[in-house]
């Protein structure tokens, strides 16, 4: 069936015109093809090899067609309608390549089983395929495999035909002509099992044929070349796969020659093999390139190829700048056996951004933002997926667990980091992409394989394989701290290029006993991460427990606990663990305290109360966050120290650190100077906005940018991580929330990096002075999200925004920006009751407000600002937003709090219930109100003003999803926490185990305690803002739309 394929760019094989191609619209499969070129291209050659006497053998594609009918004749002689085969053979590429296509030509999709499997897996393989016959090679390892995996249930086992019968001299007739459908299966392989036990992969029709036609839509003749396949195994996709390249591009294929045994690759002569072969392209594993790396005269001789292919695996950086600075034209490939090739496969190569891949250009790939400035990769078609395993936009689609950063400046290029079921998510919500860590580790040459652990966890372990003769027993303390120590400054190497979070600890190095390696994937040659953990379950579990119970002797105890003793101590604790610390008074996390220096702190305090006998319980782990100060720490351990008890006054010592927080910066305010060169300043709206690629930001920003009275937009926000410029995070944003990206294209958009937390923002000082001049209005909406740090964490925050006011009133203008500050309805928490709505007034009273940073950071700036006003020219509206919504495109943020809860129903078979009446607003809608609300003074609150019940929603995820049973929360809960401690790493498949701990502190009540929340005045608000006071409510078709977003973003 012809189906859409992109334009030809460059016509296959020109200098041979013996080739003639078929049809490239699908509808010619790559089992008609083979009759195609017996009487089309038949002289033309398929094969190149140097054979055993050094001269160059070829075979022509009338030969390989004539063998294929051969092998089919064999096939059908042993077959009848039921049967099934599969190929367990260690061979040369000639002759498995016609056996294959001897299956698929008598009407049979061949499974490719690898021989380096165990029996037991090769059996279960065999049993899933519900195998009747097994070609198999002759070799007694290959041999003994089959009779072992066969010898359970009645399978037919049959040599593997030899070159001599399929390439004979007689004549043979072409067997009965086969029609397959362009998406029926052509083949099935199996997966690697690098994570879990292999599964069946088929592989259609339509997938070969776009692996083999993708060159006609690339830069290279390539069928007027050479590709070299002589190293790749047949049994592999990539191996398989030049059967397709070869009979749609017309390039020929140089193999090693046809012998028994098979030739076994080795880099010497796979090398060998390009050279005498003049092959031009090969495609090859990694394995092989990071051996010919390190032999300067081996890099020269792949430098004289016109380009280097490798995939499979990883390629070791270091390899792979070793190359390209000898010459290499390296570049990475990337297909997958259920959605084919998701790259472009021949492209011109990047030179020293070697490790970026161009999307293909047939392939409608998507990128799932995860959040932490990484992607996962979506093949998003209805053509090009052969298995999807989930809805992206209402098609088919295959998630496909590959992690990437986007590239900075050209969007159709990735860069492949990791993958989903390689990246941990610690319990603190940080994720750590281990490939990276442990490709760093294994280039110690005394380490021969590392697995990075940890999710779930509050921070990161490895285990290390010693390589060879290096290794010991393990429960030797002795010989474990000498190689500890041995390894430790590639640690520190390792430590230096993660993120904080994910740095490992000396402690937290498991090694390997002799008598239990680490479980290898054959094939690939990599460890298998989920088999790893497992087998070393125990050890994992006792090594948090020794960092937990450390005893903390690095230091002395104080001699007393009292205040002044328990200071110096708890500086000399934070300071060695925190160096560049400034004072007792600055925030721990400000200065590169994360949660692995967070447990140190902890650990060394609690083994210093203990050395004292003075803890009689529990010392809280979190310590550290609640108290990031020495000064506020040590308050704490001195009163606990002294009481024997972890126990303070918390609500006293908070509102003090918030109150010191406030006087700090409303002590004094810049004096509005306007210029008198303002005095005829134009009326047009010019704003500054913070913030503006979460949910809020841009529909704000979209917002503005479509209004004509509008005449500029700037938007700042913070340097994003490495990999991803700002423009195209800005683009997925909007893409991803249904908002038209050609929006960004408008010359009023102004994109500024910076930092408000620095001085004159972070940007440069020439556009700092325009904006002095031109700013109408700020929009300050950014903001960082941890419900679980102190208030003076979030100083650099509560500074930026005086930074912000500080802007605002050195503006050269008559009056200064209005300001619009976007606060929190966690703010008002207690400011109402049940019967009372919380009024839209400033709250004065801190003990309304203490209980977590989050608000108490923002309630700081409400009343920095409503001093401000008192003092200053400067008028200011502080917003507290409710709980916002999906708009009505959908987009709801996937981790946010409610659809980890719906996320999550299918495995925990249940969603919580509450009587609590929800007033959620849409993203749209608020951003609208807010910019309404631009003009306004004092304070506003913006939630829906006309609520519905919990049901509306929830009885509509229900329904979507199966009818899921509405449980009450602590039924609920029971049973969240029951998945957590059964399932510690279960966190993919119940999200809501990552949030478990915000559940749990929102009380026994459940969600009815939100009701609070929510119940807060709109009076003044829906004065001001039309869209509010108009707003409808919402609805199960609200609902439903998160829904069908969430399924679309592939998370449901």
């Amino acid at each position: 069936m012809p189906f859409y394929t992109p334009p030809v760019t460059t016509r296959q094989c020109v200098q041979f015109p013996a080739f003639k191609p078929p049809a490239l619209d699908g509808s010619v499969t790559l089992v008609e093809a083979y009759d195609w070129h017996l009487e089309h291209s038949p002289e033309h050659v398929y094969y190149k090899y140097e054979d055993i006497d050094g001269s160059i053998g070829t075979i022509k594609w009338k030969e390989a067609v004539l063998a294929a009918y051969r092998a089919a004749h064999i096939v059908r002689g042993h077959a009848d309608n039921n049967a099934k085969f599969a190929i367990l053979a260690v061979s040369d590429s000639i002759t498995f390549g016609a056996t294959l296509m001897g299956c698929m030509r008598a009407g049979f999709p061949p499974f490719l089983v690898s021989p380096r499997n165990s029996p037991e897996v090769i059996a279960g393989l065999l049993d899933k395929a519900e195998i009747t016959h097994v070609f198999y090679s002759p070799d007694v390892a290959t041999t003994k495999h089959a009779k072992a995996g066969t010898a359970h249930r009645p399978i037919q086992l049959i040599p593997l035909p030899t070159l001599d019968q399929l390439y004979s001299s007689d004549d043979v007739t072409a067997p009965p002509p086969v029609k397959p459908g362009f998406y029926d299966n052509a083949l099935i392989i199996h997966s690697s099992g690098s994570t879990s036990v292999p599964k069946l992969l088929p592989v259609s029709h339509s997938t070969l044929f776009l692996m083999g036609a993708s060159a006609w839509w690339n830069e290279i003749d390539l069928g007027s070349m050479t590709m070299n396949f002589a190293p790749t195994p047949m049994y592999h996709l990539m191996g398989s796969a030049h059967l397709a390249i070869a009979t749609y591009s017309g390039v020929q294929i140089a193999v090693f020659p046809p012998t028994i045994p098979p030739v076994q690759p080795t880099a010497e002569n796979f090398l060998h093999s390009i050279v005498a072969t003049k092959s031009n392209i090969t495609m090859i594993m990694p394995s092989i390139l990071e051996s010919l790396s390190h032999v300067p005269a081996d890099v020269q001789k792949l430098a004289r190829m016109d380009l280097v292919l490798y995939g499979g695996a990883a390629l070791k950086p270091s390899a792979g700048d070793r190359l390209v600075e000898g010459g290499v034209k390296l570049m990475p490939g990337l297909g997958m056996s259920e959605a084919g090739v998701l790259c472009a496969l021949i492209t011109r190569p990047l030179g020293r951004d070697w490790q970026w891949i161009r999307q293909a250009p047939y392939n409608k790939l998507h990128y799932r933002d995860l959040e932490d400035g990484t992607y996962e990769l979506i093949s998003h078609d209805g053509h090009y997926v052969d298995t999807p395993n989930c809805e992206y936009e209402g098609k088919r689609a295959l998630a496909t667990k590959d992690v990437v950063v986007r590239h900075p400046t050209d969007p159709g290029l990735f860069k492949i980091v990791g993958r989903l079921d390689d990246q941990l998510v610690l319990s603190t919500g940080e994720k750590t992409n281990a490939i990276p860590l442990e490709a760093i580790l294994t280039s110690d040459s005394l380490i021969e394989r590392a697995v990075v652990f940890g999710r779930g966890r509050p921070h990161n372990g490895v285990i290390i394989q010693p390589r060879g003769e290096q290794a010991f027993d393990p429960n030797d303390l002795v010989r474990l701290a000498e190689f500890r120590d041995a390894i430790w400054p590639t640690v520190v190497k390792m430590n230096e290029f993660a993120p904080s979070h994910s740095r490992i600890a000396k402690e937290m190095i498991i090694v390997t006993s002799p008598s239990k390696p680490l479980p290898v994937n054959p094939t690939k040659n990599t460890v298998i991460r989920a088999l790893a953990t497992a087998a070393y379950e125990q050890e994992i579990l006792d090594a948090y427990d020794t960092f937990s119970l450390a005893e903390g002797g690095e230091f002395q105890p104080p001699a007393t606990w009292e205040l002044t003793d328990t200071v110096a101590f708890i500086r000399k604790v934070v300071r060695t663990v925190v160096p560049d610390l400034p004072s007792d008074n600055d925030d721990l996390f400000n200065y590169g305290c994360d949660s692995l220096k967070a447990a140190r702190i902890h650990n060394n305090i609690v083994g210093a109360l203990r050395a004292t006998n003075c803890l009689s319980d529990g010392f809280p782990g979190e310590s550290p966050y609640k108290f990031p100060t020495i000064k506020s720490l040590a308050a704490f351990v001195s009163t606990s120290g002294l009481s024997g008890h972890a126990h303070v006054d918390l609500k006293a010592l908070k509102i003090a650190e918030v109150e010191a927080m406030l006087a700090k910066y409303s002590s004094s305010f810049p004096t509005h100077a306007p210029s008198p060169a303002t005095a005829t300043e134009s009326a047009q709206l010019v704003f500054l906005v913070t913030g503006t690629t979460g949910g809020l930001g841009t529909n704000l920003l979209a917002q503005l940018l479509g209004q004509p009275e509008v005449k500029r937009v700037y938007a700042l926000n913070r340097r994003g991580p490495p990999g991803t410029s700002l423009l195209d995070r800005h683009k997925v944003a909007f893409i991803d929330r249904g908002v038209d990206p050609a929006l960004l294209d408008l010359d009023k958009f102004v994109l500024l990096e910076g930092d408000t937390a620095q001085s004159e923002l972070g940007i440069h000082p020439a556009v700092y002075e325009e904006m002095r001049t031109a700013v109408t209005h700020i929009i300050h909406n950014a903001w960082p999200v941890n419900f679980n740090y102190a208030v003076q964490t979030f100083e650099g925050a509560v500074r930026g925004s005086k930074n912000l006011v500080d802007f605002a009133l050195k503006s050269t203008r008559t009056e200064p920006p209005r300001f619009t500050f976007i606060s929190s309805v966690g703010v008002s928490r207690n400011a109402g009751s049940e019967v009372d709505l919380a009024p839209e007034e400033p709250i004065l009273d801190l003990n309304l407000v203490v209980g977590q940073g989050y608000p108490e950071s923002k309630w700081v700036v409400e009343r920095m600002l409503q001093i401000a006003a008192e003092r200053t020219p400067l008028k200011s509206v502080s917003i507290r937003v409710g709980q916002l919504a999906g708009g009505h495109s959908g987009c709801w943020n996937a981790s946010d709090w409610l659809p980890v809860i719906v996320r999550s129903a299918a495995k925990l078979s249940c969603l919580p219930d509450a009587s609590a009446p929800i007033s959620w607003i849409r993203l749209d809608e608020a951003a609208a109100s807010v910019i309404e609300m631009r003009d306004a003074s004092g304070v506003l609150h913006l939630v829906h003003p006309r609520p519905v019940p919990w049901r509306t929603a929830f009885d509509t995820f229900s329904r979507t999803l199966g009818n899921v049973p509405i449980v009450p929360f602590s039924d609920w809960m029971g049973r969240l926490i029951a998945y957590a401690e059964a399932n510690p790493e279960g966190g993919r498949e119940v999200p809501a185990m990552r949030l478990l701990e915000y559940y749990k502190g929102i009380g026994p009540t459940g969600f009815d305690g939100m009701a609070r929340v929510e119940n807060i005045s709109t009076v003044k608000a829906q004065v001001v803002s039309p869209t509010l006071r108009n707003m409808a409510p919402m609805s199960e078709v609200d609902a439903e739309k998160w829904i069908a977003y969430w399924k679309r973003a592939g998370v449901l």
